[in-house]
């Protein structure tokens, strides 16, 4: 199984899972028994409901990764149970330390039960299959694991209902600590909020209210 770790994007992002490399060209059920009961047990353990497990169990499904998308408020709470358990393994905290950013967990069906005893907090948990696109909003930490060797597109965009939530993230981002990879503003919140303001306003400008036609 390859895991991604935990992380928190500052923008909207859409996931395609564009391929599946089956070992030996075949598919989910050409590769053997023992394979197919692992995933199915991945599926169980990550938290897939009854329907999801049913789905990759469909003739010409093609479950290739699980994800857990959190909602974006519950990132305190989330950042506040890891940092427990990082003190009770006995890791020295720097002040510039966040681990949801610094991408360093995967929480697996312990961490995330207990996440939700705790704080009441869980997750969405989505299998996805090929051709399936999922849907980060902003701000919402989120992981994946991949079922199998997967080639996934992904676009992160700027709507302007989360304009806002980036902004704060992008603040957030940059207090960082140095050893942080990424700590880059990838989508250049500020030049977006700054051309879309110039483009309004350069639109108001040439609007002349005696003209019907502008």
């Amino acid at each position: 199984m390859l895991m991604a770790s935990f992380e928190d994007y500052s923008e909207l992002s859409l996931t395609v899972l564009g391929n599946i490399p089956f070992p030996h060209g075949g598919g989910f059920y050409r590769v053997g028994r023992s394979r197919t009961v692992e995933v199915l047990k991945v599926l169980e353990e990550c938290g897939c409901d009854s329907l999801m497990k049913k789905r990759a169990k469909e003739k010409g499904s093609k479950p290739g990764a699980v994800w857990h998308v959190y909602n974006a408020r519950d990132a305190d709470k989330i950042r506040d149970f890891l940092n427990k358990v990082s003190e009770e393994q006995g890791v020295k905290l720097n002040p510039h330390h966040d681990p949801i950013h610094n991408q360093e967990w995967y929480l697996d069906e312990k961490l995330r039960t207990r996440l939700y005893k705790e704080y009441g907090v869980e997750p969405y948990t989505i299998a996805q299959c090929f051709g399936d696109a999922i849907f980060i909003p902003a701000g919402s930490p989120h992981q994946v694991i991949n079922l199998y060797s997967c080639v996934k597109v992904a676009e992160d965009f700027v709507s302007p209902e989360s304009v806002g939530h980036s902004f704060f993230l992008t603040q957030e981002i940059r207090n960082l600590s140095d050893s942080v990879i990424n700590t880059e503003d990838r989508l250049q919140i500020k030049n977006i909020i700054y051309h879309a303001v110039k483009d309004a306003l350069a639109l108001l400008q040439s609007h002349d209210p005696e003209d019907p036609k502008t």
